[in-house]
């Protein structure tokens, strides 16, 4: 049985959720982090406390090492491990 198309980005590891963008990179800054992500043709970035990334029950180290393991809703200013 196929798969609808509207369906197959939800069962394609990696994929993410509506609104999710998967970052390309993130950089230390202070007592924080910054992270990036492609949208629209252009690089956004976006500030986090190493407490707020705590909070979202981000692995501080691990964004940092591998931010490509990890996506961003800006809208909602909310970081989440990509399956």
């Amino acid at each position: 049985m196929a798969v609808p198309p509207e369906m197959a980005r939800f069962m394609s590891p990696g994929s993410g959720c509506p609104g999710m963008n998967p970052l390309s990179g993130s950089k230390r800054l202070g007592d924080g982090a910054n992270v990036f992500w492609k949208e629209g043709g252009k690089e956004e970035n976006m500030y986090f406390t190493f407490s707020q990334l705590v909070d979202m029950q981000v692995n501080a180290l691990d964004l940092l090492e591998h931010p490509k393991n990890y996506q961003i809703d800006p809208k909602k200013k909310k970081i989440e491990f990509r399956l």
